[in-house]
């Protein structure tokens, strides 16, 4: 399957990349939290171990959002 994905900034793109590469994480699931948050609330939830706003995005459950916490703290 070839898909193709567009972003208007670059930092969308960066995070979407990132979200990737967390496990139980895919473009749907990376896409629906870009939707719902903008790059830099990503960024600020992650890195401040913001579950509730990380649990805002449909898909996201508690383990995901402390998952990706957890993966993309650094």
């Amino acid at each position: 399957d070839l898909s193709l994905y567009g972003f208007l900034e670059e930092i969308e793109l960066k995070v979407f990349e990132l979200l990737l590469t967390v496990s139980g994480v895919g473009p749907k699931v990376a896409l629906a939290m870009l939707s719902a948050l903008r790059a830099e609330e990503v960024a600020r939830a992650v890195g401040s171990d913001d579950v509730k706003t990380l649990t805002r995005v449909p898909g996201i459950g508690p383990k995901v959002a402390q998952r990706l916490v957890l993966e993309l703290r650094e």
